[in-house]
């Protein structure tokens, strides 16, 4: 998702087969929000600011003590990352590539001080 402002309402639909008891909304692993739950079916929103880019996970837990959790939601700003670098002009994908391209290096190195043989790698 993205965010011209830094801006997003996160929002969940909740339903169980038994009571909810509360849910945590997770921001880069730390607990931004916690919502006290009654019944089997609720909904829940929440506006966070995603300056940058930021994860959010939701666990939930039911009146059993059962819990579960979502997989990483991804918020992206147009504006600027954590380090006040332009997270529109492209620079981004060449960073990831030259990174790649040198952890590709250093595992072939590693491979081969290993003594394996027949291994390609292509990005």
């Amino acid at each position: 998702m993205t965010a011209e402002d830094g801006i997003v309402t996160l929002q969940a639909d909740l339903q169980n087969t038994e009571d909810l008891k509360s849910t945590k909304l997770v921001k880069n692993g730390a607990v931004v929000k916690t919502f006290d739950l009654d019944g089997e079916e609720t909904t829940i929103s929440y506006d966070v600011d995603v300056s940058g880019t930021k994860w959010f996970v939701l666990h939930v837990e039911d009146a059993e003590g059962d819990r579960t959790m979502t997989s990483p939601i991804y918020a992206t700003s147009d504006s600027t990352d954590d380090n006040g670098g332009n997270l529109t002009n492209g620079n981004d994908r060449q960073t990831s590539i030259q990174f790649l391209e040198e952890l590709i290096e250093l595992l072939e190195k590693l491979i081969e001080d290993l003594g394996a043989s027949n291994v390609t790698s292509t990005i």
